[in-house]
Formats: structure tokens, C-alpha cells, sequence
């Protein structure tokens, strides 16, 4: 190799993967996100939009869809909000587990008392919250 080669990257090859479909369902919804995102915009429903996906080969399930689109919702307004604010969006991944970011993590819970109330922490760990469990009420309250 010449030392030229190393000083310029030929990306014709990674570019022409760009309209290869994604190997994971997360991908293809990413990479549909625009197109998702104008339906949306233009009034369509999450389920007509999850039933299109389905009949042109993105099969996936509408809870995941649902899941997806919520993140990526969220992502766009996070860039949004950094862009008026002059800072620079952190990267975005989906997560791994099935649990949407809204959902407190169970496996942090522990009983209080006598089990009318399970204290729960959020998943980043700076703030607690109580789950209210008396007579029915599951409300959810700060401390």
C-alpha cells in the first residue's frame, strides 16, 4: 500500500450498504424512521403503520414497534431541545431489554412494613418514588 491509500478512505463500499436492510429488527425501524415519522405526522395510525411495515417484510411485533418509535420519538426531541440549547445530543442505541425507559425497574424494589408499599428506584438512581399499594390505589407519589 501506498501512503496515499492510507490517507484517503474509499467508502464506496460501506455506502453502497446503506439501502441493504438491517440485520435487526431495531435497524429497520431506524433506517423506516423517517418515512414512520412522516405517516405519523400526516395523521396515520401507529397500528395501519405497524400492519404496512408487516406486509412490506419488517415483521415485527406492535408492542415492539410501539416500544421503538416511542425512543426514537423521545431521541428526536432530545436533538431538538440540545440543538435550541447549543448542545451537542449524546449518541442514541436502543436498549436491550424489553422494558420501555418509562417503566420503573422491578428489581429494585423492596417491601415496606407490612407490603402496603414497595419503594421503587429509577433506573438512573438519583431519585425514589412509593407505589402505593393500599385498597386497590396503585397510584404512584414522590418522596
Amino acid at each position: 500500500m501506498d501512503s496515499n491509500s492510507k490517507q484517503k478512505l474509499d467508502l464506496t463500499q460501506l455506502r453502497s450498504r446503506m439501502s441493504e436492510k438491517p440485520r435487526t429488527k431495531a435497524g429497520q425501524i431506524r433506517q423506516a424512521w423517517p418515512d414512520i415519522r412522516a405517516l405519523i405526522d400526516a395523521g396515520h395510525s401507529l397500528k395501519d403503520i405497524w400492519r404496512w411495515l408487516n406486509e412490506i417484510g419488517i415483521e415485527i411485533g406492535y408492542a415492539r414497534l410501539s416500544h421503538y418509535t416511542g425512543q426514537l420519538k423521545r431521541r428526536d426531541l432530545s436533538a431538538a431541545r440540545a440543538l435550541c440549547s447549543g448542545a451537542t445530543p449524546e449518541p442514541f442505541s436502543f436498549s436491550n431489554d424489553a422494558i420501555p425507559p418509562s417503566v420503573e425497574d422491578a428489581s429494585t424494589k423492596t417491601q415496606k412494613g407490612d407490603g402496603a408499599e414497595t419503594e421503587l428506584r429509577s433506573r438512573n438512581g438519583d431519585e425514589s418514588s412509593k407505589l402505593s399499594t393500599e385498597r386497590g390505589n396503585f397510584s404512584k407519589r414522590k418522596e
